[in-house]
């Protein structure tokens, strides 16, 4: 009897017992979902070929070149001249023409143009562009995108991009915005990146895009020297750089103007 008694209790106890804490480990890569780690394996690939650190790191950016516009896919003119001077994050200037005597300035979240007249405010349509592809950016997307943890990786199969066989990732992040980047199936460079956005005034969806080639090696990163941008597959403009210099010092001066006329409906407040 009381041997029964014993082993009563020892059951009793057993079932008592917590169970075994369920393990803590994170998933291995290779449980990931294989989309999303073949997206994110594209990415990194690339990235190595653009430059590695030297490409994710670089603070300046200085081109020149020759520019052109187009409309409704045909050309506006000869082109123009340009220097540009970039500094990450928000800083941009370029200077138009050999006397160098127009230029459009993005400093933070304002716009200016650069005329005989003076300094002005840059026509809001224009800096609402420029604002609407900034976020897009290649050094946005793989400087703050991809290391974001509530960014979503694509693997969306292949393509032809620049007449390049090319794999499709999309990255989707936290405002869902939707970047998709076209990676060369054989030397895992960028060639194409695009994104799409809803007009406010009529609603319709349309498609932006940048494709880059001509690639050459400067200061340990892989630069294209022309760069296409299209808008619903219809070209807009292209650059033609026939030099560029990475990390060389810009001045604040280049970027902090203040406006000195304003020209009819342009009068609108600083934003700091």
């Amino acid at each position: 009897m009381r041997l029964l008694v014993i082993l009563l209790l020892a059951t009793i106890a057993v079932a008592q017992a917590p169970a075994p804490a369920a393990s803590q480990t994170p998933p291995s890569a290779t449980t990931q979902d294989p989309s999303a780690k073949k997206a994110r394996d594209l990415v990194d690939k690339m990235i190595a070929a653009m430059g590695g650190p030297a490409f994710l790191k670089y603070e300046t950016k200085t081109e020149e070149g020759r520019t052109y516009g187009f409309y409704k896919g045909e050309s506006k003119g000869v082109g123009n001249l340009y220097w540009r001077f970039w500094r990450w994050p928000d800083k941009d200037r370029t200077e138009y023409t050999k006397k160098r005597d127009i230029a459009i300035i993005h400093n933070g979240e304002q716009g200016y143009e650069i005329t005989y007249k003076g300094v002005a405010f840059e026509e809001q349509e224009t800096l609402e562009g420029y604002q609407r592809r900034r976020p897009y950016t290649v050094e946005r997307v793989t400087r703050e995108w991809i290391n974001d943890p509530g960014v979503i990786f694509l693997y969306e199969g292949t393509a032809v991009a620049d007449q390049k066989l090319a794999h499709q990732v999309s990255l989707i992040n936290r405002k869902n915005q939707q970047v998709t980047l076209f990676i060369d199936a054989n030397s895992n460079l960028l060639v194409k990146k695009s994104f799409t956005w809803r007009d406010p005034k009529y609603k319709d969806k349309n498609e932006e895009a940048e494709t880059f080639g001509n690639f050459r090696m400067i200061q340990g990163i892989q630069t294209p020297l022309s760069t296409s941008r299209t808008l619903n597959g219809e070209l807009t403009s292209q650059r033609f750089m026939t030099k560029v210099t990475y990390n060389s010092p810009l001045s604040d001066s280049l970027f902090d103007v203040k406006v000195t006329y304003t020209p009819y409906g342009r009068d609108r407040k600083e934003q700091k």
